[in-house]
């Protein structure tokens, strides 16, 4: 007994899909503050907490806060994840790999 239903095409099933995937791999930047992205510039420059700190005015702990509230603001497991989330969303730009 048929249902009424057109079953979709091919190229229907295709973008069905793919649109599905694009919804599951959009990820929304996180609103990062000024501070913040300064703090990413810095430690894709490869600078410690304490560095960092001097360059800014700033204590280690509070660069620790900063660092900390990054990790969970991005989803981060580690300063290499927040290195890679710089790169990704175009905070931090290499010169050259070469």
């Amino acid at each position: 007994m048929k249902t009424g239903k057109k079953k979709p095409s091919v190229a229907q099933i295709r973008k069905i899909k793919a649109d599905a995937l694009a919804r599951r791999t959009r990820r929304k930047r996180p609103a990062i503050s000024k501070r913040e992205e300064e703090i990413l510039k810095l430690l894709c420059d490869e600078l410690s907490s304490v560095e960092i700190g001097g360059v800014l005015g700033l204590s280690e702990k509070t660069i620790s806060n900063y660092l900390t509230g990054l990790l969970r603001k991005t989803k981060s497991k580690n300063r290499i994840g927040l290195v890679k989330y710089s790169i990704q969303y175009s905070i931090y730009k290499l010169n050259s790999i070469i």
